[in-house]
């Protein structure tokens, strides 16, 4: 920011210029209250905007506020992102996830893959040659745009992600149910 012009005379306790090093930002997130327990220095977090809709900007958690905002009922943390491409603007609105517990040997698929059909949550799984396999599926949690499967898939199984909408649309027109999902 310039706070000055060509010939302006200046006093020693006005700001003449503001400067500001974009290759690191802060996003300042508002955290709901039932999830303030799991928020502490150190973790990681992926930001996301609606400009870069497939870019995660990672960071760490720096500044754990004391207080809640009363009228929202949020609590405010501080993520320092990584900014050096300068992707990320002030004044940019961003959704941030935090990896507030991390699993082993969990397995995990695009949401995109994850369809309802009835009462159930399927998926296909690709069988190769064309073929592919309708599977209920019990799902868990979702972060950052995959969601844990804990029953019906297998580690190193292919799914489908992209296009599952179809194969649902053509297993519904056949008539198929849940055991003829080839």
């Amino acid at each position: 920011e310039k706070h000055v012009t060509n010939g302006a005379s200046v006093d020693q306790r006005e700001p003449i210029f503001r400067i500001a090093d974009l290759n690191s930002v802060w996003v300042i997130a508002s955290v709901y209250e039932k999830d303030i327990a799991r928020m502490k220095k150190g973790q990681t977090a992926s930001v996301t905007t609606k400009a870069y809709r497939n870019k995660f900007f990672e960071g760490r958690i720096t500044w754990v506020a004391d207080t809640l905002d009363e009228r929202t009922r949020t609590l405010k943390v501080r993520i320092e992102v990584d900014n050096t491409r300068r992707l990320l603007k002030p004044g940019m609105f961003v959704q941030a996830s935090v990896v507030v517990d991390a699993k082993d040997g969990v397995v995990s698929i695009p949401a995109a893959a994850v369809r309802r059909q009835g009462s159930e949550t399927i998926v296909f799984v690709d069988e190769g040659g064309g073929r592919f396999e309708r599977r209920e599926v019990e799902i868990g949690d979702q972060v950052s745009g995959r969601v844990e499967i804990r029953k019906g898939v297998k580690p190193g199984e292919r799914i489908v992600a992209e296009g599952s909408f179809i194969l649902k649309s053509e297993l519904e027109k056949e008539g198929f149910g849940g055991d003829h999902g080839h």
